[in-house]
C-alpha cells in the first residue's frame, strides 16, 4: 500500500520480515471479528462487507520539512472539534486524542499498546516538550484543570511527568516525523480524526470485516476503489462492533454495508 501507517524499513532488515509485519498489525483489530471478509467476484468486482466509520470532511497535507515544529494537524483538529474529542466510540480531551493519534495508539519499537507501555509517561513528556513552544497560544486555550500527564494519558504519574531525552524521546520524534512527512491527517464529518494515504473530502473511511485496520475508499459510479490503510482514533480495537451482538446491526455507527471494489 502507498503511505503505510507504520514504517516498514526496520522490519524489512530482518529475514523474518513478513512475520514481523504481520505481528505489527496484530496490535490493532479494527473489525473486532475473527472472520474472513466475504469475497465474491461479480462482473470483475471484489465484494467486501464492513461498516462505514465516516466521510472525510477536511484533509491536511504532510509537512514539507522534517525540521518543522508546526505541523498543522493539531490546529486542524482543534478548529474542527474544539477541546473535546467526542465520537460514538470514545470521549477525551483533544490533546489526549492528538497525542494518541500521533503514536497510533501504541509504541512502535516495542509493539505495545500505549496503556500497557511502561514508558508512556516519558512519551507524554516528549510530546509536551516538542509542542508547547510552537503551539503555545493554542495549548493555553486547550488546557483544562489537572496535570499534563492526566491530560495526555488520563492518569497521573506517581513521580510527576518530566521531559526525557533518552530512547523514548527519540522514538516519539521519529514516529512523529514519519507521519508528518508522509501521511495525510483528516477529520471526518462525524468527528473522527486519523491519518492515511493521500485522500480528499467525501472519501469514505470504513472498517472492512476481517481487516485489522480501517481502509479509505473512494466512491465511483459503480463501486469503490481502495486508497489504502489508515489509522482512526476510536475504531482500531473493534469499538464499532461492541454492540453487534446478534450481528443484526450496531448501536455505535450503523448497519453493515457491502462495498463493491473496482
Amino acid at each position: 500500500m502507498v503511505h503505510p501507517i507504520f514504517r516498514y524499513h526496520q522490519k524489512l532488515q530482518n529475514n523474518s520480515y513478513s512475520k514481523r509485519i504481520v505481528d505489527s498489525f496484530k496490535i490493532w483489530n479494527a473489525s473486532g471479528l475473527e472472520v474472513q471478509s466475504r469475497q465474491l467476484t461479480i462482473e470483475g468486482e471484489f465484494r467486501l462487507e464492513g461498516m462505514q466509520v465516516g466521510t472525510i470532511d477536511e484533509v491536511c497535507d504532510p509537512c514539507a520539512s522534517s525540521t518543522t515544529r508546526e505541523p498543522e494537524w493539531l490546529r486542524l483538529a482543534y478548529q474542527h472539534l474544539g477541546t473535546e474529542y467526542q465520537t460514538p466510540t470514545m470521549s477525551c480531551h483533544i490533546l489526549q486524542a492528538y497525542f494518541r493519534t500521533i503514536l497510533g495508539g501504541h509504541y512502535e519499537p516495542a509493539n505495545k499498546r500505549l496503556p500497557d507501555f511502561k514508558g508512556r509517561f516519558a512519551l507524554a513528556s516528549a510530546f509536551w516538550d516538542w509542542f508547547r513552544g510552537p503551539f503555545a497560544p493554542e495549548l493555553q486555550s486547550m488546557r483544562s484543570s489537572g496535570s499534563i500527564d492526566q491530560l495526555l494519558l488520563g492518569e497521573t504519574s506517581a513521580n510527576g511527568i518530566r521531559v526525557e531525552s533518552g530512547d523514548y524521546y527519540h522514538g516519539f520524534l521519529t514516529a512523529s516525523f514519519c507521519k508528518f512527512q508522509s501521511l495525510h491527517f483528516f477529520v471526518t464529518s462525524n468527528g473522527y480524526i486519523g491519518y492515511g494515504p493521500e485522500c480528499q473530502p467525501d472519501d469514505i473511511v470504513s472498517v472492512v470485516f476481517g481487516c485489522s485496520v480501517p481502509l479509505i475508499l473512494r466512491p465511483q459510479q459503480k463501486g469503490y476503489i481502495i486508497l489504502g490503510q489508515c489509522f482512526v482514533l476510536g475504531v482500531m480495537n473493534g469499538e464499532l462492533l461492541e454492540d453487534y451482538g446478534d450481528k443484526k446491526g450496531s448501536e455505535k455507527i450503523g448497519d453493515r454495508e457491502v462495498f463493491d471494489i473496482l
